[in-house]
């Protein structure tokens, strides 16, 4: 909704003031910018990312994919990262969509997670999801750092740059 208040003021400016002068801020001087994301964070839709990336791809754009990291079977979801999700998140790479980081765990209460030691790192970082309201040993920077370092591993380096959680 900011983007019409925001199409509204300019409006608003350049019919009122001569000379009037804006930036365009969607790329390559388009009216509209559109950003695909997907959350992946049920142990079997990282197969049916795949599908959504290619239907993407064939249409000539690209979506990002958050995609979660688990790998402690928990109250939430099974282990999430294995062979398979490293296959999937290489033929995301291929056609060209930003893999990005969904958390390790997955918890529901991520915002409730102290800030942590900026120390944490796989596989001693071990968050547990015991229920919808509670999480053992999860950590705002155990979430950030692990979930990277385990995506960028898959994707042969190229940068995990951006991360979403469930709120």
């Amino acid at each position: 909704m900011i983007d019409v208040l925001l199409r509204m003021v300019k409006r608003i400016y350049r019919q009122q003031k001569p000379g009037a002068v804006t930036l365009g801020v969607v790329p390559d001087g388009r009216a509209l910018a559109m950003v695909f994301s997907h959350d992946i964070d049920f142990n079997r839709s990282i197969a049916n990312t795949v599908t959504y990336a290619e239907h993407e791809r064939e249409r000539g754009f690209a979506g990002t994919h958050f995609i979660q990291t688990k790998y402690i079977r928990d109250w939430d979801d099974s282990i999430f990262l294995n062979d398979e999700t490293r296959v999937h998140v290489a033929r995301l790479l291929e056609l060209g969509m930003e893999v990005a980081s969904h958390s390790v765990s997955h918890s529901l209460v991520f915002s409730r997670f102290s800030l942590g030691s900026g120390e944490e790192i796989y596989p001693s970082y071990r968050p547990f999801v015991v229920s919808a309201t509670e999480t053992h040993d999860g950590f705002i920077l155990g979430e950030l750092r692990v979930s990277k370092f385990l995506l960028e591993g898959m994707a042969d380096g190229i940068p995990v740059e951006s991360f979403t959680w469930v709120s």
